[in-house]
């Protein structure tokens, strides 16, 4: 296995974490995995923050 060569800063609004990998496909890879993840979690706080607004 590569040594890892590229530091992925993940920040949330309670945390924050480190993603190594080794490649840049490697990246590519983790960003396939987790977008439909981090698209959804947007989605959904949009929802919310609207839904916020109206009522």
């Amino acid at each position: 296995m590569a040594e890892p060569q590229v530091l992925l800063d993940l920040e949330g609004v309670f945390e924050a974490e480190g993603a190594y990998a080794a490649t840049l496909p490697d990246v590519m890879a983790l960003l396939a995995q987790w977008a439909p993840a981090v698209q959804a979690l947007t989605l959904t706080g949009h929802l919310l923050a609207q839904a916020g607004t109206q009522g």
